[in-house]
This record gives C-alpha cells, sequence and structure tokens, in this order.
C-alpha cells in the first residue's frame, strides 16, 4: 500500500514541480481540490483496478468526481432517518430517493466497465498488445485482479462460488470509492486550511521531516513512531475537520483552537483516545489504515517539499464549511500558494 501511495505523490510532485518551473518567481497559486482529488483518487483507483488517472483517462475521472459531488450536494443525514422500504412508496419519497441514488448508477457503470475491460483484456491475454494478464501466482496486484483470480480459483476446483460475483465485485469497488476518495480529500483540503491560519504549525512539521531523513528520501511508513509532532497534528487535523455530519447533532463549545501540542503532554494518551474519528466496534471505517497511511505519507512528504502560504492579496480560507446540512463537511473554494523549500 504505502509504494503505490508514494508512486503516486511522486507523480504529482513531478507535476507540480514543472508547473514551478515555468514561473517566473518560481511560485505557482492553485486550487488545491483538484491536486489532492487526482491524487487520492489515483491512489483508491490503483488499489482497485490498477492504474492512475492522468491525461490518457481523464475524462473518466471526471465522470467520477461530478457524480461523487452530485451525491454529496443532495444527500444529506437526514435522508438516512427517513428512506426505507415503507417510505419510498410515497411520491415525494421516491423522487428524493431516486435524484439523490442517481449518480451512483453513473457511478457503478464507471466501475462496470472498468471490470469488462479488464475481463476483456484477460480473455485476450496478449502481452505484446499491452493487454492485461493475471498474477494468478502471487495473487494480482489489485483488489479487481485479486477478486477475479479467486472467483477463477474457485470455478476451476468446483467450489461454490459463496458470496464472489461479478455483481460483489462491483458493489465493493463503489463501496471502497465512496469510502475512500472524498473524505480523504477533505481531510487533506481541512488540513492545508489549518496550516494557512497556523503557519508555525507547518514549519515545526517540516523541521521534524527534515530530522528525520535530511530531505535525501521519502517519509516512510516506518517513521511515524520518530515523529510525534506530526501525528499530533493530523490527529488534531482529524479532530478540527470531523469530515462526515452523519454523528449526533451537537457543537463544541471549547477546545476549538488548532492546537496540536496538546496531544504531547501528559495527558496526552488519554486525549488522543478521546478522538475516534473512524468510529469504534464492528462498525467501525474498514479503510481506516488507508486513510491514516495516506494523511501521514501525502501531508508529511509534501511539507518536506513545498512552502504553503496566501496568495497575495487574498483572505485566509474560510474555517466555515461549504454546507450545513450536506453528508461531508467540505471547505469552501480557497487557492494557495506553494514554493518549493530551498
Amino acid at each position: 500500500m504505502q509504494h503505490i501511495i508514494l508512486e503516486e505523490v511522486d507523480y504529482r510532485f513531478e507535476l507540480l514541480n514543472k508547473e514551478i518551473s515555468k514561473s517566473v518567481d518560481q511560485k505557482v497559486v492553485i486550487d488545491p481540490a483538484p491536486f489532492m482529488s487526482l491524487l487520492i483518487g489515483s491512489v483508491i483507483n490503483k488499489l482497485v483496478v490498477g492504474y492512475r488517472y492522468d491525461e490518457s483517462n481523464m475524462e473518466e475521472f471526471l465522470m467520477m468526481k461530478r457524480s461523487f459531488n452530485a451525491v454529496l450536494d443532495i444527500f444529506t443525514p437526514f435522508d438516512f432517518l427517513i428512506f426505507s422500504e415503507k417510505t419510498y412508496q410515497l411520491p415525494v419519497f421516491k423522487q428524493r430517493w431516486d435524484k439523490a441514488v442517481a449518480p451512483n448508477y453513473e457511478i457503478r457503470g464507471i466501475l462496470e466497465r472498468q471490470v469488462n475491460e479488464r475481463k476483456a483484456d484477460i480473455a485476450a491475454a496478449d502481452i505484446a498488445a499491452g493487454h492485461h494478464v493475471l498474477d494468478m501466482i502471487n495473487g494480482g496486484d489489485n483488489y479487481t485482479d485479486a477478486y477475479l483470480i479467486e472467483m477463477e480459483r474457485r470455478k476451476q476446483n468446483g467450489e461454490d462460488q459463496g458470496s464472489f460475483s461479478e455483481c460483489a465485485l462491483l458493489a465493493n469497488l463503489l463501496d471502497l470509492w465512496i469510502a475512500g476518495t472524498d473524505t480523504t480529500i477533505s481531510v487533506m483540503l481541512w488540513g492545508f486550511v489549518y496550516l494557512l491560519h497556523n503557519p508555525e504549525v507547518q514549519e515545526k512539521v517540516r523541521k521534524e521531516v527534515l530530522s528525520i531523513t535530511e530531505g535525501n528520501r521519502h517519509v516512510e511508513f516506518t517513521d511515524k513512531l520518530s515523529m510525534p509532532y506530526t501525528n499530533a497534528v493530523i490527529t488534531e487535523l482529524l479532530r478540527c475537520s470531523c469530515v462526515l455530519n452523519i454523528n449526533l447533532f451537537h457543537e463544541t463549545t471549547c477546545d476549538t483552537v488548532f492546537e496540536p501540542e496538546r496531544y504531547l503532554c501528559a495527558k496526552s494518551k488519554k486525549l488522543e483516545q478521546q478522538v475516534i474519528p473512524f468510529g469504534v466496534g464492528k462498525r467501525s471505517c474498514l479503510g481506516e489504515s488507508l486513510a491514516k497511511a495516506e494523511l501521514f505519507l501525502i501531508l508529511s512528504n509534501f511539507l518536506q517539499k513545498y512552502i504553503i502560504s496566501v496568495p497575495d492579496g487574498s483572505p485566509l480560507p474560510s474555517l466555515q464549511q461549504i454546507a450545513l446540512d450536506g453528508t461531508l463537511k467540505r471547505t469552501r473554494p480557497y487557492r494557495v500558494q506553494i514554493e518549493e523549500v530551498r
């Protein structure tokens, strides 16, 4: 998992470096949302079907993002409370539900095409022509391959397919995409917002990162235990961003200041245990390990190479979310200035 994240980090950083080098003052001002969306979307897509998003398949990615954004714009936490088999029979609820889930069918259509293309490549089995070949010995290098290999193994051995089916595969891919993209993207975008509001935090993370890597290599997950301040920043970011609006309605009246140092004091372990962004028990988030790996590796490696600041003449980005009733707590649009660390 780490090597996939770092491959995509390197790829996106290389493109960003090219943009910076074109600038007279060696700085660029960008909307960070497309950058993070492509980076994290490519990580997920590589994990589930084995390829990144680039110029050759950008339209597919844009279709996915449009559909995801449509779901986020329409769906609210109240919909989880009112929809059931009985209320679906009522015209007003049926109309709203059909509108809310319509983008999911578009996403499912894209995923179905991905699976069908993978099956066609496997059937062709022509490496010289660039077709995909299943790595039967090692179990595949992505989720779709691993799933198809298991289906084929059961078929060849005359075993019951059990829950393994193409329909279940598509449902799983949809769940992985929904759970693994916009949530992590939103946390990273909130991370930039809080770093812009607290530039001293950015400098402290960079200082800790460089003390570990000396600027000569990637930050890796094995470095995590040696980077208490960076871990504290990520914990505080998860606490303050709290991106899913599907919890019990509540409002924080104190401890509203972004303060990573709170996790570095004598009571830090107890405080850290009280931050539960991924839930607990059987209903906890299955993507917790991936999300934590992405947040740690992307944020630390980004701050090792780049300095972010508010563009000249622009206000600090808002700390208010884009919509109070949305399923996901998203940042308001903002722009950020990026320059390389010298």
